[in-house]
């Protein structure tokens, strides 16, 4: 599947050049510090959301657990979401990502911690495009405009890098997958690489890049067969790179799948997403698009989300494309361009929610496109037209006006600048390699940095104004197990909310262990027995009676078999009801509309057991975040069942004496084994997730295929070279 047209001439690397090596690194540079300017208008920039709720803490808990000498699989401090590797999005399988985690999550210092982590991926996807588009033949100029652009562009830094992560580093290593599947067209060796920039692809924790990888494999084989003369040779290399870095990733993969069947969250946007508008934007920073989501119908504006760059409009619309289509590369980003476009306007489905969500992998196709039709030589070239450029740009504008009337004076401000540029481009027209692209990449710094410091006035993400403690202060709190009842806020909710509550997984930060906590999945279990929903707050009205009800077959309650030690409630209602109706727990503090409750008496079975059937047991020797060991007596005749307050993911599995018991869970909360009748001895429940074993057998076969065609590739070198040889020695023979 040749990708993309080539120069010619033999190059040893990504980066033929020591040239282009300084320029890759220039333009890295160049693009991480103007996406750092954010950290200008505030310290906490790339803090926000969901990256400060879920992932930051989800961080320091990994970073422990490896410099603990565990396997960060499982963590036995969170509940809900608890099943490390199963959350897909935390991309644990990255080995970039894993060596950033265990370093960065030991900092104290979050807003550090995010803008490191963001800007690292931010140079990772820079680079990656210059060497994308250096590979599909554009002038080093063209190369570096496009790497400055595509991390810089509205999307990826307002919502990849500042808030949803795994979008970012996912589509990070896209370029880097582009270029080396392109050259394993030309030498099969090359699919060692490209594998392997597959396999970060998948392994980054985006099913949204997962799926825009698909659309571009789909779109190469499209081009591939349209009028591209390949030989079979020169698709094999992408081919196999391709499917063996497809399963190299099923180790991330499978323990998601798996993960999934447990997984509640309903289809929230069965609307049109979206629209047209949003795909021509790619001008203005500033555009309204429609948005379906959280089970309400609204229209938001996307500040800013929608631009790219203002210069792509004119440069596409003014290419020659009657030459540029005969590349390859031209045809296979077109085809993926529309086909991505269009997806991103489609109603959501299963676990892709939100389809407006390929915009980013739209726009990437974008910039691309524009630095191969801004590097068509001198005799490609055909005049500007300045009524062509004013359309492009001024059409946008007047949208994005029509739309919002009450952002009319920013929209004006913003096209003044525009067609500031889009004049002086016009006067280079006749020199559009040289004068175009530094008019271009200047007057997109430039943008950038304006479109910045209008943004940094405009509330935050939602809640609005929700300013989460950027510094870890150790406390010193005992190391409790905890239940929070609280509701998300609307709007403005005070410090003590965050140092109260703890939203999302950011218990994690203080000692002890939490029942409630924060999964993109939205586990069923949680969700019919705690009513858990977004940052692990509570709905339901009847939630103080779910909590007491006994749980089958024992006579204890969910919080009793989770061994919860502390109860925080928000509301003076359920407050008084909850001490009401329950005589093991008395207040212990907090205001009337923040109560706490600690139990009235110790747990008298050793942690994390809490039940056994009675006459039965149990002595705990160790317990880790994957193993728990115990030794257990039933000299009964009938079997028994040892309840203890893990919470329950597929993947556990007990044993005893080389046997295997049966492991359950019990209301898919908590995990039970079930003791044969007379059994007397050491049990270790130990978590290996669930499909990893697969997963790691496909890897296995993944690496087997690319063995076989380097080895396949040598033998045909060396037979090459041995016919070469022997027919040089008969004409030599013959001569003499």
């Amino acid at each position: 599947m040749r990708m993309m047209g080539m120069p010619q001439g033999p190059q040893r690397g990504l980066l033929g050049k020591s040239t282009d090596l300084v320029c890759a690194l220039a333009a890295a540079a160049l693009a991480v510090a103007l996406v750092a300017t954010g950290l200008l208008h505030r310290t906490d920039f790339f803090l926000n959301d969901d990256f400060r709720t879920y992932l930051i803490p989800m961080m320091g808990e990994i970073s422990r657990l490896v410099r603990d000498g565990e396997i960060p699989f499982i963590t036995n401090r969170l509940w809900h979401g608890g099943a490390l590797l199963a959350e897909y999005q935390i991309a644990i399988l990255n080995p970039v990502c894993l060596i950033l985690i265990t370093i960065l999550g030991a900092m104290e210092n979050f807003a550090a911690v995010a803008a490191i982590y963001a800007l690292v991926h931010i140079a990772i996807f820079a680079a990656g495009t210059f060497v994308l588009c250096r590979t599909l033949g554009c002038g080093r100029k063209q190369a570096i405009l496009a790497a400055v652009v595509a991390p810089s562009s509205e999307w990826i830094v307002y919502w990849g890098a500042a808030d949803w992560i795994p979008f970012l580093i996912s589509i990070a290593w896209m370029p880097w997958a582009g270029a080396a599947l392109t050259k394993a067209t030309r030498n099969i060796r090359w699919c060692i690489p490209g594998a392997a920039a597959v396999y970060l692809v998948i392994a980054s924790g985006s099913v949204f890049a997962d799926l825009a990888l698909l659309i571009w494999v789909a779109s190469a084989a499209v081009a591939a067969d349209w009028r591209s003369g390949l030989s079979r040779r020169q698709i094999v290399g992408p081919a196999i790179a391709i499917v063996s870095g497809g399963l190299l990733s099923l180790p991330a993969v499978f323990p998601l799948t798996a993960y999934l069947a447990g997984s509640g969250r309903a289809l929230e946007s069965p609307h049109w997403q979206a629209d047209l508008v949003a795909l021509f934007g790619v001008g203005v920073p500033f555009m309204l698009t429609r948005w379906y989501g959280f089970s309400e119908r609204f229209e938001v504006v996307c500040l800013p989300m929608i631009g790219i760059a203002w210069y792509m409009l004119p440069a596409l619309f003014n290419a020659r494309w009657r030459l540029l289509w005969e590349k390859p590369a031209v045809r296979i980003l077109t085809f993926a361009i529309v086909a991505l476009g269009l997806l991103a306007m489609l109603p959501g489905f299963w676990q892709f929610r939100w389809m407006f969500r390929l915009l980013p992998f739209y726009q990437f196709g974008l910039v691309i496109l524009s630095a191969l039709a801004l590097s068509q030589g001198r005799g490609d070239l055909e005049p500007w037209k300045a009524w062509i450029i004013a359309a492009s740009v001024g059409l946008p504008i007047w949208i994005s006006i029509w739309q919002v009337p009450s952002f009319g004076a920013i929209f004006f401000l913003i096209g003044c600048l525009i067609f500031v540029f889009s004049f002086l481009s016009w006067r280079q027209r006749r020199d559009r390699q040289e004068g175009f692209t530094a008019i271009a990449l200047t007057g997109h710094v430039l943008l950038f940095f304006v479109v910045g410091t209008i943004y940094a006035d405009m509330p935050n993400r939602f809640p609005n104004n929700w300013k989460p403690p950027t510094i870890h202060e150790p406390g010193t709190e005992p190391a409790l197990t905890r239940y929070e009842i609280f509701d998300l806020p609307q709007s403005h909710p005070s410090d003590r909310y965050w140092l109260d509550y703890r939203p999302g997984n950011t218990n994690l930060e203080r000692p002890g262990k939490s029942i409630n906590g924060y999964t993109a999945f939205w586990l069923t279990a949680y969700e019919k027995s705690f009513c858990l929903a977004h940052l692990g707050t509570t709905w339901c009205p009847d939630i103080v009676r779910r909590i007491e009800s006994p749980v089958m077959p024992t006579t204890l309650s969910l919080l009793e078999l989770m061994r919860v030690d502390e109860v925080r409630i928000a509301g003076a209602a359920r407050a008084q009801l909850f001490g009401k109706t329950n005589s093991n727990w008395v207040r212990a503090g907090g205001t009337n509309e923040n109560q706490i409750f600690h139990r009235t008496h110790p747990y008298s079975l050793p942690a994390p057991v809490s039940w056994v059937t009675p006459g039965t047991t149990v002595t705990v020797s160790g317990e880790t975040s994957s193993r728990v060991t115990f030794e257990v007596n039933n000299p009964g005749t009938a079997p028994t069942t040892v309840i203890l307050a893990r919470a329950w993911y597929p993947g556990w599995s007990a044993g005893m004496a080389g046997h295997r018991l049966s492991v359950h869970p019990i209301d898919g909360l908590l995990t039970a084994i079930d003791i044969p009748p007379g059994a007397r001895g050491k049990i270790d429940l130990v978590y290996w997730p669930e499909g990893l074993g697969l997963g790691l057998f496909g890897a296995l076969l993944g690496l087997v295929i690319l063995a076989l065609a380097c080895f396949a590739d040598r033998q045909r070198q060396t037979s090459h070279a041995i016919q070469s040889a022997t027919l040089a020695g008969s004409a030599n023979f013959e001569w003499k």
